[in-house]
């Protein structure tokens, strides 16, 4: 019971690791395009 406890806990762990991984890079993208405008994605 314990054994799987833990392995449970370890497993969601890494999941919300992958998603925040995910996640800061499309925030900060986001966050500059917001700042910038569409100059992020254009010249000048």
């Amino acid at each position: 019971m314990a054994v799987h406890d833990k392995l449970a806990d370890q497993s969601g762990r890494i999941g919300y690791l992958v998603l925040y991984l995910m996640g800061v890079p499309v925030g900060l993208l986001l966050v500059m395009w917001v700042l910038l405008g569409n100059n992020i994605f254009g010249p000048g």
